[in-house]
């Protein structure tokens, strides 16, 4: 192991370098020096590689032989030093990022057991973690490739999954175990990160199974001969899983035209300064991408309350967990007044996002207006029930928010009682009545 472990030195050392800088960087360094970083200490590092194992060769010099060992062992050191400097405080500490994912892994749990067998569909876990998330952390991708797959497809695609890694990794084991360290990285790593998330990835990992099963001389059977060509005879499952495969690719291809139709539409929009012309290409991307919540919250904003509430249920349809459609849909209904659709709304939202301070404020001033009018057009009664559902969601707000404060959690989203929800507790208790403490210490 002496040789291989000198030959690694230097470009394990010049890996540390790297990582240093693109830790320092963020990981967004800029493309053209960073691709230069990256090919001076890859060149660098191999060259000083070799001549590290030339070195300590056969024919070198005892001394010589031991100067090499020594310069690959302090630069192993070295580059080991480097990387611990940087990730000391994750390692050290409090362990920041991996409690951030254990409490997202805990709370995954609750929307697996509602759709065990066949998952929730795409993007569960951002559509709804802020209804399940027992602290205000920020992590809308679930930072586990087993776990996201496992809320998506339940139990039957996790399994099936897990069926697929397991072949490519016994095809990689029998014709090809060179490639094992790097399958073996992709499965750990996708396990802690969002690894799964990126296609690259995915090409990345088939193509280590190509390359292993395209591996002329597979483990155990070299030899000197000529290889044997396949049979010519085709079976008949072939074609059958080629058009299946056809079939599949053409539509695919085609939902993938609609939703870069639908995105070009949108960014168009986005850059429109006439607001006609933008709400023109938004319901044309609507119409491509109906499933884009995105397009639909831009459009809602562009037209009249009545056309809005239109629009944002039907998006609503596609995503129906989704906390910015329910917010905007009660602040829709406290334009048009319909103080039940507000409430009802707002209760929906806040079953969903209950970590959000900015919402929250905005429905405690809507409800405070509602209740004004009723009670402007002298509707006592119905002004002082709007008020006193008001107040009761300003004291859950406050309690959630003194509760946050107490207990040792992550708060990346801020959460905490804004001195605007203060005034419109005060303003909404006097409107009904209910004497209350306001403040929270």
């Amino acid at each position: 192991m002496a040789a291989p472990l000198v030959l690694a030195a230097a470009p394990l050392a010049g890996a540390a370098l790297l990582y240093r800088q693109l830790a320092a960087a963020k990981l967004a360094a800029e493309p053209w020096p960073g691709l230069l970083t990256l090919a001076g200490l890859w060149a660098g590092s191999m060259l000083a590689g070799r001549w590290l194992l030339r070195l300590r060769g056969e024919a070198a010099g005892v001394w010589r032989r031991r100067l090499g060992t020594a310069a690959g062992g302090a630069l192993l050191a070295a580059g080991a030093a480097v990387v611990f400097g940087t990730v000391r405080e994750r390692i050290v500490h409090k362990f920041g990022t991996m409690s951030a994912r254990q409490a997202m892994v805990q709370d995954a749990w609750a929307l697996v057991k509602e759709a065990p067998w066949l998952g929730q569909g795409g993007d569960t876990w951002r559509l709804s973690y802020r209804a399940v998330q027992s602290s205000p952390y920020v992590g809308s991708q679930m930072h586990s490739g087993y776990v996201d797959v496992l809320l998506n497809t339940g139990l039957i695609g996790l399994v099936l999954l897990t069926a697929m890694l397991a072949a490519a990794g016994l095809l990689i084991f029998r014709r090809c175990r060179r490639l094992l360290p790097s399958y073996i990285a992709f499965l750990l790593h996708g396990a802690v990160d969002i690894d799964w998330s990126y296609g690259m990835v995915w090409l990345l990992f088939f193509l280590l199974a190509a390359q292993a099963a395209a591996e002329p001389f597979p483990v155990g059977k070299k030899t000197g001969g000529v290889l044997a060509s396949p049979p010519e005879r085709i079976r008949w499952h072939v074609p059958a899983l080629l058009s299946l495969w056809i079939v599949i690719a053409l539509g695919s291809s085609c939902l993938a035209y609609r939703g870069y139709m639908g995105h070009a539409e949108h960014m168009q929009a986005l850059r429109s300064r006439d607001n006609q012309a933008a709400a023109a290409r938004l319901a044309s991307s609507l119409r491509w991408n109906p499933s884009d919540y995105s397009a639909a919250l831009d459009l809602a904003g562009l037209v009249p309350p009545p056309a809005a509430e239109a629009i944002l249920r039907r998006s609503l349809a596609y995503a129906p967990h989704h906390p910015g459609l329910l917010w905007a849909l009660a602040d829709n209904a406290g334009q048009r007044g319909d103080a039940g659709a507000a409430i009802y709304w707002t209760g929906a939202a806040l079953r969903q996002d209950k970590y959000n301070a900015g919402e929250r404020t905005r429905s405690l001033e809507c409800l405070l207006q509602l209740a004004r009018a009723e009670y402007t057009a002298g509707h006592e009664a119905e002004a002082r029930r709007i008020a006193r559902f008001g107040f009761g969601l300003y004291h859950d707000y406050a309690r959630a928010a003194e509760d946050t404060r107490l207990r040792v959690i992550r708060n990346d989203r801020e959460f905490a009682l804004t001195f605007e929800a203060r005034e419109w507790g005060r303003q909404l208790a006097a409107l009904s009545g209910v004497r209350a403490r306001w403040t929270v210490e």
